[in-house]
This record gives C-alpha cells, structure tokens and sequence, in this order.
C-alpha cells in the first residue's frame, strides 16, 4: 500500500518540487491522529475528549481569574508512544488540558496567559474522576467521546517559520501550496492531532505564539531577529477540532491549538505553554 509520505514524495516531483524535497522531507514530524469513538464506558485515565477528567484528588482544578477552565481532552501518554516518534513526550502518565471559553482567548494578547492550561500527572498517581466545579460556566461543560490514536505523518504548512527558514521562491512556495491542497482531506473531516504540524485554519501560529508570550501583541510587525527567529522553536502540542455533537465549538467551528516551545517541551515545562484559536 502506497504510504502517505509516498504520496508526498510523488507529488513534489509532479510539481517540479524535486530539487526542494530533500529540505520538505526533513521537516515531515509525526504525529498521533486522535480518533473519536463513542464507549458506553470510559476508562479510568484513557485519552478522552471532553466530559469528566482524572486527576489525583489533590489536584487543583484549575482557573483563571476565580473562574474554573473547561475541561478539554486528557491523553494518556502510553496509548500515543508508539506514535510519538521522537520521543518528544514522557512515555507514561496522562496529559490533561483546560481552556477558558468565557472570556474570547485567542492567543493573540499576552493578557490572555492563563486563560489555559496543561497538566502533567505521573503514572503511579492515584486518579479519580473529578465532578465539574460549581462555577463552571454552561458553555464549558462537553460530553465525552474516546479518543484512539493512530500514527500519521504531517507535512510542514505553506505557512510557516520552518518554510520562510527554508528560503523557497515566492513561485516554490505557491506549487508547494498546491501540492498541499491536492493531498488535503475534504475540509469536513474531524483532525484532532497530538504533536506534529497543525492543520492550521487561518496560516502559521508559531510567531504569533512567539511575540505574545513575550509580550507583545501577536500581529505586531517586528525586525526584533531573536523573536523572529524564535518562532521556528514552537512546536505543535495537541490540536483539538469543533466537535458539536458534544458541545464542543472553538468559534466559528475553528480549531484550538496548544502550542510550546521546544526546549521547554523537551524539559516539561507544561507552564510554558500557549493556545491559539482558529476559525474561518
């Protein structure tokens, strides 16, 4: 059977992109592809996508502002290392991630910090099902559908620091855009992803992330090379679609993403994180 990266390969050269596909090929990351299926029952610390999470009793839920955060998906850190192919993330424990759906975090202010948050629990902790906390807001409270992992390759964006460090021709980027466009699936199919390159709905989010955790604003046009420069270092956490069958809506139907930068991913720091929505 003819792999995805096959494809890929094949359609570089079809588009003339030969000569370009050794430095694509060297920014192909994988990824797990998280799928979504209903169970009567949800295992105690399984990847899950809305509802309930587990976390140790002493656990904080937490907030932003005196407000509880949404709680969004938990990955099970064992059940995705088989598709973590660079060992990007511990090989056991469980991934909880929370948003605020409240207050429009998009990811664009620095104000915005905290409006989130990811949290690691190792594996030998004891987990319990945690209640929702009162002040939850209405709009923050999803029903729940497993989440399988299966391992996919990602190909870089058009759109991104990776591309312009790449140094391709306005004219290779637009065939580049093309290929892209024919190995796409149809805009309608459900992407949650857990590492890897986004599916991006409105274009590159690294210098965005970049220059709002450092401070400024996210659209803001620097020549501050360090920060620009920086933007190659963020690399792809997870990414969570709309899923309205349980509640779920990032906007306008968009994705959110949560983002970190690759020192700190290799070290842990889940505190360093950052999110982005996207919507059309």
């Amino acid at each position: 059977m003819e792999t995805s990266i096959t494809r890929y390969v094949k359609a570089l050269s079809a588009a003339g992109l030969g000569p370009q596909a050794t430095g694509l090929l060297t920014l192909v990351r994988a990824s797990a592809r998280l799928l979504v299926e209903q169970v009567t029952v949800h295992r105690l610390g399984g990847s899950r996508l809305g509802g309930r999470p587990d976390l140790p009793a002493a656990t904080a839920w937490p907030d932003w502002n005196g407000v509880p955060l949404a709680f969004v998906a938990q990955i099970d850190l064992a059940e995705t290392h088989a598709c973590d192919l660079g060992k990007v993330l511990p090989e056991r424990g469980l991934l909880s991630f929370f948003y605020e759906t409240n207050a429009g975090v998009w990811g664009c202010d620095p104000k915005d910090r905290g409006g989130w948050a990811v949290l690691y629990t190792p594996p030998d902790a004891v987990l319990v099902r945690r209640e929702a906390p009162p002040g939850l807001p209405v709009g923050g409270r999803f029903g729940a559908l497993r989440l399988r992992p299966v391992p996919e390759p990602t190909f870089v964006p058009c759109e991104s620091a990776e591309i312009e460090a790449l140094g391709l021709s306005p004219e290779d980027t637009s065939t580049y855009s093309g290929v892209l466009e024919r190995l796409a699936e149809p805009s309608s199919a459900m992407k949650h992803r857990l590492l890897g390159h986004p599916d991006a709905v409105q274009g590159d989010m690294q210098l965005m992330c970049q220059l709002a955790s450092s401070g400024f604003d996210g659209y803001t046009e620097l020549d501050e090379v360090p920060l620009t420069e920086g933007a190659r270092d963020w690399r792809l956490l997870l990414q969570i679609d709309s899923q309205p069958e349980i509640g779920m809506s990032w906007g306008d139907a968009g994705r959110l993403y949560f983002w970190m930068p690759k020192a700190q991913l290799a070290d842990q720091e889940w505190s360093a994180s950052w999110v982005a929505l996207q919507c059309c």
